[in-house]
């Protein structure tokens, strides 16, 4: 059974198939006027229409910012309270919705600064107003994270006030 000179002979094919390979186009989805686009111009009363890419909006909608970022960023907020109680204008607080989320969603980022230079109206809200902490303890909620894109619109909802948007003619709203 062991035996001290064994031979081993062994054998192999090997086969090389070619495949191939393609894609197309380096192009984005463009929503330039897109109901979206529309929407969002509407609400937050820009001077110009905003005209974000498909790309942009899935930034936005992956992106997400703790309550502790946004206490980070500001001045004279040190709690969650002193974060609910501010009072600050629009812009201003898309500008902090910015530097929350540094350098974690490029695309978010790029997204808000295209928003911004479109010239938001300018409104005052109550952070409060856009986020509710139900917690027993508000500073319990400083690593609670809120997705970008439900910030943004809720804030452009609340900026509006209650002036009505009008998208134009072109919507069908299936009505």
């Amino acid at each position: 059974f062991f035996e001290a000179d064994r031979t081993i002979h062994g054998k192999a094919v090997a086969a090389n198939d070619p495949i191939a390979g393609f894609s197309l186009g380096t192009g984005v989805a463009s929503l330039d006027k897109g109901v979206l686009n529309q929407l969002l111009s509407g609400l937050l009363g820009t001077n110009n229409q905003i005209s974000l890419e498909l790309v942009s909006y899935k930034g936005l909608a992956t992106g997400s910012i703790r309550l502790l970022d946004l206490i980070s960023v500001m001045p004279n907020v040190g709690t969650v309270k002193e974060l609910l109680d501010t009072r600050i204008q629009l812009r201003d607080f898309i500008l902090f919705m910015i530097k929350a989320l540094g350098t974690t969603n490029p695309v978010a980022v790029e997204a808000l600064n295209g928003i911004l230079a479109t010239n938001v109206r300018a409104a005052e809200i109550k952070i409060g107003d856009l986020i509710k902490v139900t917690t027993p303890s508000l500073e319990g909620a400083a690593s609670a994270s809120v997705n970008v894109l439900e910030l943004l619109m809720v804030t452009a909802q609340i900026a509006n006030g209650k002036n009505a948007v009008n998208l134009g003619t072109g919507v069908n709203l299936g009505a």
